[in-house]
C-alpha cells in the first residue's frame, strides 16, 4: 500500500511541475507576441508619419520594412 501511495504522490508532483512549466512558457509566449505586436504598430505609426510628410512609400518602406501595400492601407 505505502508504494502505490508513494508513486502517485511522485505523480502528482510531476504534473505540477508540468503544469508550471506549461504555465511558464505559455506566459513567455504570450510576452513575446505582445513585444511584436508592439514593434508592428510602432512601425506603422512611423509609416503613418512619413506618409503625412509626403515622403515616397519605397523610402517608407526601406525604413519600416512594411510592405506597400501595408503602406497604402495607412
Amino acid at each position: 500500500k505505502e508504494v502505490p501511495t508513494m508513486l502517485a504522490t511522485a505523480i502528482k508532483k510531476k504534473e505540477q511541475e508540468w503544469f508550471k512549466e506549461g504555465l511558464m512558457e505559455g506566459r513567455n509566449e504570450g510576452i513575446a507576441l505582445g513585444e511584436e505586436k508592439g514593434r508592428l504598430e510602432e512601425r506603422r505609426e512611423t509609416a503613418r508619419r512619413m506618409k503625412q510628410e509626403q515622403v515616397s512609400i519605397d523610402i517608407i518602406m526601406r525604413v519600416t520594412g512594411l510592405s506597400r501595400e501595408e503602406i497604402e492601407e495607412l
